[in-house]
C-alpha cells in the first residue's frame, strides 16, 4: 500500500485543514483532492465490500436499502440483491443498473472496512496523519458507504448523534450536494428530525457541492441533507466521538460479557420476605464471588483492553475479518511465515501488556495473549520498526524461533503484518 503522499493529505494538509474547519466546528469542503486514480482504486474497493456483504447475505452491519424512497426488507434484499452476486459486472454502477434497471436507489453500508482489508488499509493511510494531530475517539471510527441515485436522502432533513462527525470523500461520478442548517436556525424553521419535506426549506440552508474527488466536514450539530440526482459513490470516515454516558455503556457491556459466566437459567420468584436471599443468583451467574479484586479495577482493565485494541487498528471499531475466517488459513502451520520474509502493514502499530506471566498482545483490533517469554517483545519491537524481518534465521535457535514462527502466523492472520516473499 502506497503512502499518503499520492494524496497531498499530509501531516501539514491536515493541519491547514483543521485551520479552515474552525479545529473541526465548521462544515468545510476542498475539491479535487483525489486524483482519478485513486478514485478508481476505491470504487474497486467498494466493489469489493459489495461483493462480500453480497456473499456472506448479512445485514449485520448496517447494509440498508431504499428503492423509490421506500426502505426494502430483508425479503427483498435476499431476492433482488444477494441473489444477484457481482460476479460478471465491471463495476458498482453496472451491476445496480442490471438488478435496478430504471431504479432510484439509495444502498448504505455502516463499518464497510469490516469488508475489505485494502480499503481499511487505504483510508488508514489517509487519516493517519490527521489521527496523529489529534487522537481517536474512544468509541472508535468507522468507514460508512452511500451509492445511488436517489434524490435526497431517503431519510429525510437529520441531524447525526451528539459527537459523530464525518469526513466524505466523493467518489462520484455524480453530483452530491449537501445542505446545512445550524441547530438553532433550524428550530426556528420549526424544522424536525428525519424532516422528507425538505424543498421549503433549502432557501435557508447552506449549500456544498461534491465532484469526484472532493472532500467535505461536517461536525456533528448540523442539520443536513443530501442530493444525488446521478449515480454516484460516497465514502464517508465516521469519527464516533460520542457522549461518556454512551461510552459507558459500551464499556459496562464489554466488562458483562467477561463476568458472565454461569448458566442461564430462569430465576426464581421472589417475595418480600425472601428477595435478598435471591441474589446468589445473580452473584453465581456473574460469578462475582470470584472476584479478587475491585469492580473498578476489571473496568480499568475493560477500558485498556478497548482503547489498545482501538489504537492497535488505526482508531477502527471494527476489525477486517481474519485470514482463518476468510480463507481457513491454519494459524498453527507456520511454514508459509517461515518461507518469507514479513512487514508490519503500516500505519499500523503493534501494541503489548504485560500482565503477569502473559504478554496480552494488541494488534489490527484483536487481542492475542501468549505466556511471557523475552524475545516475544523483541519480535514486536523489531516489527514496528517498520524494517524488513526475516524468518530465515530462526531455525538456529528451534525453541526460540517455534516462540517467534507461532507469534508471527497469529499477527499475519489478524493482517497486522505482509508477506514479502522468500528470505
Amino acid at each position: 500500500m502506497k503512502s499518503t503522499a499520492q494524496f497531498n493529505l499530509t501531516h501539514e494538509w491536515w493541519k491547514v485543514f483543521r485551520k479552515e474547519s474552525n479545529d473541526l466546528t465548521d462544515s468545510l469542503l476542498k475539491e479535487e483532492v483525489l486524483p482519478k486514480k485513486d478514485l478508481a482504486e476505491l470504487e474497486d474497493m467498494v466493489f469489493e465490500v459489495i461483493s462480500k456483504i453480497c456473499s456472506k447475505r448479512t445485514l449485520k452491519y448496517g447494509f440498508r436499502v431504499w428503492v423509490d424512497n421506500e426502505q426494502k426488507n430483508i425479503h427483498f434484499i435476499r431476492k433482488r440483491i444477494f441473489n444477484n452476486l457481482p460476479e460478471n459486472d465491471t463495476n458498482v454502477e453496472s451491476w445496480a443498473d442490471r438488478i435496478l434497471p430504471n431504479k432510484k436507489f439509495c444502498f448504505v453500508i455502516n463499518h464497510a472496512n469490516k469488508f475489505s482489508d485494502s480499503l481499511t488499509q487505504k483510508m488508514s493511510l489517509i487519516m493517519e496523519p490527521l489521527v496523529s494531530q489529534i487522537g481517536i475517539p474512544m468509541d472508535g471510527m468507522h468507514i460508512g458507504i452511500f451509492i445511488g441515485n436517489y434524490g435526497f436522502t431517503p431519510f429525510g432533513i437529520h441531524q447525526d448523534p451528539m459527537g459523530a462527525y464525518f469526513f466524505n470523500f466523493h467518489l462520484g461520478p455524480g453530483e452530491k450536494v449537501m445542505y446545512n442548517w445550524n441547530e438553532d436556525e433550524y428550530a426556528k424553521l420549526k424544522g424536525t428530525h428525519n424532516n422528507i419535506n425538505v424543498q421549503p426549506l433549502l432557501s435557508e440552508s447552506k449549500e456544498f457541492n461534491l465532484n469526484s474527488g472532493s472532500i467535505y466536514f461536517m461536525p456533528w450539530d448540523k442539520f443536513h441533507v443530501a442530493k444525488t440526482d446521478d449515480f454516484s459513490i460516497s465514502l464517508s470516515v465516521w469519527f464516533d466521538n460520542h457522549t461518556t454516558k454512551y461510552v459507558s455503556e459500551n464499556l459496562f457491556f464489554k466488562l458483562f460479557d467477561k463476568l458472565e459466566k454461569g448458566k442461564e437459567s430462569i430465576p426464581e420468584l421472589v417475595k418480600y420476605d425472601s428477595y435478598k436471599e435471591k441474589f446468589h443468583l445473580i452473584e453465581n451467574y456473574l460469578s462475582l464471588d470470584s472476584l479478587d479484586k475491585p469492580l473498578r479495577h476489571y473496568f480499568l482493565e475493560s477500558y485498556n483492553n478497548q482503547m489498545l485494541l482501538l489504537l492497535s487498528n488505526c482508531g477502527w471499531s471494527a476489525n477486517t475479518t481474519t485470514l482463518e475466517e476468510e480463507i481457513n488459513y491454519n494459524i498453527l502451520n507456520t511454514d508459509m511465515v517461515l518461507k518469507n520474509s514479513v512487514q508490519l502493514v503500516e500505519p499500523f502499530k503493534i501494541y503489548t501488556v504485560l500482565d503477569n506471566k502473559l504478554l496480552k498482545v494488541f494488534a489490527r483490533g484483536h487481542m492475542l495473549t501468549f505466556p511471557y517469554e523475552k524475545v516475544l517483545l523483541k519480535t514486536i519491537d523489531e516489527l514496528n520498526t517498520g524494517k524488513i524481518f526475516k524468518t530465515n534465521c530462526l531455525n538456529q535457535n528451534e525453541e526460540e524461533g517455534e516462540t517467534i514462527a507461532t507469534i508471527l502466523s497469529n499477527l499475519y492472520n489478524c493482517r497486522a503484518i505482509k508477506l514479502l516473499g522468500r528470505n
